[in-house]
């Protein structure tokens, strides 16, 4: 198995495989790395430039149907490193059981902060009539993990509850002013959409209510 490094662009990334794919696709005989996405400017701008600085490596988008889009990023190397290092699930187990790896828990603040802002970009929402931030997932663990770590720097969330019944999949939301500031200066969206309405969020909500 091959080395790459531990930098805040590689926890940004496997954050942001919470909405993808560590497999083995038997009909191309292709080990396969996938990021979905119904923003294609996303792929683009987040994560493709992440992709090859951390692995050399130029991946390639598909629309595989119609409004969404995928990045995929083929080798062994690549997911054999991802799936040890951050402990991806067996194929066929799913991303539900997919909690939270050692090295994450060992990682500096930077790297943390990375991984989390990855998710959010990736499984995050911040909306304006609602008034908060939200992220969702159908792995409580990981969810509890990032709550603890937004905690421990004063930002309060909600309680984890049931996003979609038919999925299983939870959520939590940050819904206080001083935490969502919080969050937006610490974290915050790299998603070139979600990013621009948090800054509006902030700016017309927070500091101007």
């Amino acid at each position: 198995m091959g080395t790459f490094p531990l930098n805040p662009d590689m926890f940004y990334i496997v954050g942001a495989l919470r909405d993808g794919s560590i497999h083995y696709d038997k009909a191309s005989r292709n080990y396969c790395v996938v990021w979905y996405s119904k923003y294609l400017e996303y792929l683009r701008e987040c994560i493709e430039p992440r992709v090859i600085t951390v692995f050399g490596k130029k991946p390639y988008f598909d629309e595989y149907k119609s409004g969404h889009f995928r990045l995929r990023m083929t080798g062994k190397l690549f997911y054999e490193f991802l799936k040890v290092t951050f402990e991806f699930p067996p194929q066929g187990i799913g991303q539900e059981e997919w909690g939270v790896p050692r090295v994450l828990k060992e990682a500096t603040s930077e790297q943390k902060y990375s991984y989390i802002k990855g998710m959010f970009d990736a499984e995050g929402d911040v909306s304006k009539i609602n008034r908060y931030v939200e992220v969702s997932q159908k792995n409580t663990v990981i969810l509890e993990w990032i709550i603890s770590e937004l905690n421990s720097v004063g930002i309060r969330t909600g309680s984890i509850v049931i996003a979609d019944k038919k999925t299983d999949t939870r959520k939590f939301v940050i819904a206080q002013k001083a935490s969502i500031a919080k969050f937006a200066s610490l974290i915050g969206f790299d998603h070139p959409i979600k990013k621009k309405i948090l800054e509006e969020f902030v700016r017309e909500y927070v500091i101007h209510a």
